[in-house]
């Protein structure tokens, strides 16, 4: 049987297993500083200077400078792999997760399928606004995506769960019996009063926090605050506000630790920043913002009126088909026009302090 021919001595940089004899199926040219990984069917193109991860079927094309991952095409310097394109010029790496690597200028590692260049680090340079740069979709953009999963969660430790906005003593009071009061609760809240006063903050607070405005992040956080309608409702959103400022000072945020002190930080105004600094787009941020808002609503309702879940679900979807429209409006709003008036939610806070059985702490 013919041997494999040896292998040319390795560049400087790359790994100690390009000394390592190619078995029969894995094809290297000379000079295309790769490494190949364990398994058949991996080809490295000339000057491609890419890696090849575990998996069948995986090919770096010459020059192009991407992979592609198993089942998937590469078509007009695109790469397909597990529903993501990345753009050839496209600035991001991948996300930071287990088994996901970033590769250096010299030589490259991969792992699990996900290989990255150290010049498209996601974070060095990175745009604080998360304005989209071109080609960025992809791989990269689950990084910021995950970062909005997370502050949007349930499980987010910051005592959501215990607020109701005044939906409990509406409970109590019949104005919200069922699936469609509970709904018309709901998405009326966001519509005529969030959409006008929370939303259109929310965006000032992000420019602020993003551009690195701290007197102009204050002064629309003390607007915000101000224009809560019961003390409930103040104490409701400064004690959110307060627990995510010092969940986010404790994950390194420093920007957060004056506001984890402070007696009127606004939940709005955290979320902005968290948003702004990590990358996420303004409207995405937006979005997720509001679905926080109404999903914590939503849980309430299912465990007050009581609903079954299938209908708090109902209502979400509903929800969800609502709030670009929302977020769309909220953008268009000047600083003359921002403001609510929502007499319903601030009456039944207002009695919901004297109520005799609560489960909720507004």
């Amino acid at each position: 049987m013919q041997q494999d021919p040896p292998a040319p001595p390795p560049p400087t940089g790359t790994s100690a297993s390009w000394g390592r004899a190619l078995s029969p199926g894995r094809i290297a040219s000379v000079g295309a500083n790769p490494i190949v990984s364990t398994g058949a069917d991996r080809i490295v193109g000339a000057g491609a200077d890419r890696i090849v991860s575990t998996g069948a079927d995986r090919i770096v094309g010459a020059g192009a400078g991407r992979i592609v991952g198993a089942g998937a095409s590469l078509e007009a310097g695109r790469i397909a792999s597990a529903g993501w394109s990345v753009d050839e010029s496209a600035s991001r790496s991948t996300s930071a997760g287990a088994g996901w690597s970033v590769g250096e200028s010299a030589g490259q590692t991969a792992s699990t399928g996900v290989v990255s260049d150290a010049s498209a680090r996601f974070g060095e340079g990175a745009n604080p606004r998360g304005d989209a740069t071109p080609g960025a979709e992809g791989v990269g953009a689950a990084a910021w995506l995950l970062s909005l999963l997370r502050f949007t969660s349930p499980t987010l430790p910051i005592g959501a769960y215990a607020y109701s906005r005044g939906l409990e003593y509406a409970v109590q009071a019949g104005w919200v019996r069922d699936e469609a009061s509970a709904q018309a609760w709901i998405l009326g809240s966001v519509e005529h009063s969030t959409a006008h006063l929370d939303a259109p903050i929310f965006m000032r607070l992000y420019s602020a926090h993003a551009g690195g405005d701290a007197s102009g992040a204050a002064r629309w956080n003390r607007r915000l605050f101000a224009s809560r309608e019961s003390a409930e409702l103040r104490l409701e959103d400064s004690q959110l506000g307060a627990a995510l400022a010092r969940l986010l000072a404790g994950q390194g945020l420093v920007q957060a630790q004056p506001w984890a002190a402070a007696q009127d930080t606004c939940y709005a105004s955290m979320f902005a920043l968290a948003a702004a600094h990590s990358g996420i787009p303004a409207e995405a941020a937006l979005l997720g913002f509001l679905w926080a808002l109404a999903e914590s609503q939503t849980s309430a309702a299912v465990r007050l009126v009581p609903l079954g879940q299938s209908a708090g679900q109902r209502i979400l979807a509903a929800l969800a088909r609502a709030l670009p429209a929302v977020a769309e409006r909220a953008a268009g709003v000047s600083d003359d026009e921002i403001g609510a008036l929502s007499p319903g939610l601030a009456i039944a806070s207002a009695l919901h302090e004297t109520q005799y059985t609560r489960l909720f702490r507004s």
